[in-house]
């Protein structure tokens, strides 16, 4: 056999290694990006589920709770400020007495809630309804902005 020979022979052999080589690597990406693609998914799995999970419930399922709404219904907001006067005598009679059910403070707040009936921010309603008696006395006085009238 001539060198020639030997030369192709081992070139063919270099080339056919470089080509098994080739293949082994490409298939170790390929392992290597399933791999990744599997731990990926596995992280917005995990993710998901911590994500909906509940503290202290059985098993780590998530709770889902109902919304209920407000006894009353919904009504607007006082944004013109319209019986803020009066809202702001009523906190700062809660304030002076702590907070104690005082007379005082139930008139502040049976005045407050005529206002916003009188206003249309809340659907009329008798007082007994809204937790007041008969034997409340008669809500203070109010001037034109809604604050009391100083006696």
């Amino acid at each position: 056999m001539t060198i020639e020979y030997h030369l192709v022979a081992f070139e063919y052999s270099v080339i056919e290694a470089s080509k098994a080589q080739d293949a082994r690597i490409e298939k170790a990406q390929n392992d290597l990006r399933a791999e990744a693609v599997a731990l990926i998914q596995a992280h917005k799995d995990s993710a998901k589920s911590n994500a909906t999970m509940s503290f202290g419930a059985p098993g780590g399922g998530a709770v889902s709770a109902k919304p209920v709404p407000p006894e009353r219904g919904s009504f607007p907001l006082d944004h013109d400020g319209e019986c803020k006067p009066i809202m702001a005598d009523y906190l700062r009679c809660l304030r002076r007495v702590r907070g104690i059910n005082d007379e005082e403070c139930r008139l502040l707040a049976k005045g407050y809630l005529k206002c916003r009936m009188e206003r249309n921010l809340m659907a009329p309603d008798s007082m007994k309804n809204l937790g007041f008696t008969d034997d409340d006395k008669s809500s203070p006085k109010h001037d034109q902005a809604g604050g009391m009238k100083k006696l």
